[in-house]
Formats: structure tokens, sequence, C-alpha cells
């Protein structure tokens, strides 16, 4: 569904180069064929829900030990779909050659791994992810110095696209993200 009338806009101090982008729709594009130098860090986007499950017993028994002392009465167990449930979420930008990609840190360390798809997202993000990257990586403009990538989406379908740099944005980077836009 495309969006009229938005305009990229910075938001908050321009020193902290944090960028609005607007309410953006990506048709279905091909993906670029995935590097074989990155092939090692993308993560398998099954692994994600193959632990739902664990964590969610997991937190399930903290909370039961942490309301133990006040009542015996046990939670309710509600869980939620094991995929598509994030309405929200931020990915660091990792750059290998001439191509972005997304990136994670593993839970519990400093260490950075590349993925494609992220299986917690909800469904209008995790469409427009792999597509939103294959247009950043065509626009080197777009993709130059891109530090994250944030995702907002709303029950009816809209997607919020944050793009932060770690660099002063000039007027090219504004007439690409208009003409970006306008694509769609």
């Amino acid at each position: 569904m495309p969006f009229r009338n938005i305009t990229p806009i910075a938001i908050g101090n321009p020193a902290e180069k944090k960028i609005f982008v607007g309410n953006l729709y990506f048709p279905q594009k091909p993906l670029i064929a995935e590097s074989p130098i990155l092939a090692a860090f993308y993560e398998n986007p099954q692994t994600l829900t193959d632990t739902y499950q664990k964590q969610f017993d997991e937190k399930l028994q903290r909370l039961r030990e942490l309301l133990s002392p006040f009542s015996e009465v046990a939670p309710a167990e509600v869980t939620s779909a094991e995929s598509g449930y994030r309405q929200r979420v931020e990915f660091r930008v990792w750059h290998e050659g001439d191509r972005a990609n997304y990136a994670m840190y593993k839970p519990g360390t400093k260490e950075l791994y590349c993925l494609e798809s992220f299986a917690p997202a909800a469904p209008v993000i995790a469409e427009l992810m792999p597509k939103l990257m294959w247009r950043l990586n065509q626009l080197p403009e777009l993709k130059h110095r891109l530090f994250s990538i944030e995702f907002l989406s709303t029950l009816s379908g809209q997607v919020l696209v944050t793009l932060i740099y770690h660099r002063p944005l000039a007027e090219q980077w504004a007439e690409l993200a208009n003409q970006l836009q306008n694509e769609f």
C-alpha cells in the first residue's frame, strides 16, 4: 500500500543523525544471492522458533519462583505465536565489501552475526526486510555509513522504518530518499 505525502525529515538532534524515512512499501524484488563469504554468519531463522517453548518454560519458571512467596496460585500459561509476534525490531547494519546486511548480537555476547530474515518479526516487517536491504544495496548513497535500521509496525500493516547513520546527511541523500519513496 503506497503512502502519499510522506517526506523524509530529520528528527531529534541533528548530531544524532537519526532520520525518519517514512512509511515505505516495497514490491516483490529478487534477492541478491548470498555471499559465500557471509554464509557462515547467517543465522538459521528456524533456530529462533525452535527455542520458543524452552524460553517460555524458563520465563514461566522464573515467574513462579518470583510469585511463590506471595501466592500458591499457579499463573495461567498463555503462549504467543511462535513467530511473527514482534511489532518493533532493531538491527545493526554490517558492511562486507560493497554489500550491507542486517546484523544482531548473539545473546550474551558482543559477537555479531548477519541475517536476512527474522522469524519473530511481524509478517509485514518480515516481508519488508529483504526488499528494503536489496534496494539499499543498489543505492550507495543510502547505504553509505548506515549504522542501524529500526522497524515499527502497526496492526493495520503500516511500517515506520528508521535509518540511523554515522555521518551527516547531504542533499543528495534527501533526493535519493524521496526518489526511493516515489518509486513505490
